[in-house]
């Protein structure tokens, strides 16, 4: 199963793979003892751009990253919003974020 994600550009994706980093934390740092284990990320690119649209943050300059991987088995922080928690087991492709995935965000 494909899961989605957009992070800075300059974040290298290869870390996505490796265990000691999947902590997942809140965006807006209030809770920095409920760290979970996993990655972020959602299940569609609609999910996706659903979810900038509610929780902010500016995804110009970054990439998408498509995982693949399996759900965790705890809840993302943000699952109300849609993202999903996984361990992600390969990284299928990385590119710029695409103009008309910019624009549906931004609209």
């Amino acid at each position: 199963m494909s899961f989605y994600r957009i992070q800075p550009a300059g974040r290298d994706t290869a870390l996505l793979l490796d265990e000691s980093t999947w902590q997942s934390a809140q965006w807006n740092g209030h809770d920095d003892e409920d760290i979970r284990r996993g990655v972020s990320t959602c299940a569609s690119i609609d999910d996706l751009v659903a979810y900038y649209r509610l929780a902010g943050g500016d995804p110009d300059g970054c990439v998408l990253v498509e995982l693949a991987g399996s759900r965790a088995d705890v809840l993302d922080h943000d699952h109300e919003a849609g993202a999903v928690l996984i361990y992600p087991s390969a990284i299928l492709s990385v590119t710029p974020v695409p103009a008309d995935i910019l624009d549906r965000i931004y609209a």
